[in-house]
């Protein structure tokens, strides 16, 4: 027994070491269907950013809602979209003139399951003179969950944060 015991000890030293590095391979190195899905979760994310400025939700309810099934459709699942066209005030978008949404600049993506990504970042708010010489006018802290819904990656939900002045 006493011949047997720095066998046994070596082997499960071994064995605790090939299966912590077999999962520190993984977290680190994903698999291409991990990477794909979160290429296609961020241009969700980047796509919809994109469309914040040409919604503005001080327009009369009816405009605000149309305008939202517009440009929202393409990257919002349908529950989160009927809620917004429901209550426009509610939804993202452009709430004044100046400054406006320009953008949305992704901190972090966080795969929760195989098909739901939390992502965290900034709505990057320009007014003209951002535009014309550069910068940022403001930010706004934003969570998006990002799901597959039906096969397509769909936004279905969103938190907005506080503004904040650069």
């Amino acid at each position: 027994m006493k011949k047997s015991f720095p066998i046994l000890l070596t082997l499960l030293v071994l064995t605790i070491f090939g299966s912590m590095t077999f999962l520190l391979a993984r977290k680190f190195n994903p698999s291409p269907s991990n990477l794909a899905a979160e290429s296609e979760a961020q241009a969700v994310v980047e796509g919809f950013g994109k469309k914040l400025q040409a919604v503005s939700i001080l327009a009369p309810s009816d405009q605000a809602a149309q305008a939202i099934r517009d440009n929202y459709a393409e990257y919002v699942s349908p529950a989160l979209l009927a809620v917004w066209t429901a209550d426009p005030g509610n939804a993202p978008g452009r709430a004044t003139s100046s400054p406006w949404p320009d953008r949305i600049e992704i901190s972090t993506m966080k795969m929760e399951s195989a098909t739901t990504f939390q992502v965290n970042g900034k709505v990057i708010e320009v007014t003209s003179n951002e535009v014309e010489h550069g910068g940022i006018a403001a930010t706004r802290n934003i969570t998006l969950t990002v799901e597959q819904v039906n096969g397509k990656w769909l936004i279905t939900g969103l938190t907005e944060g506080d503004y904040n002045n650069p």
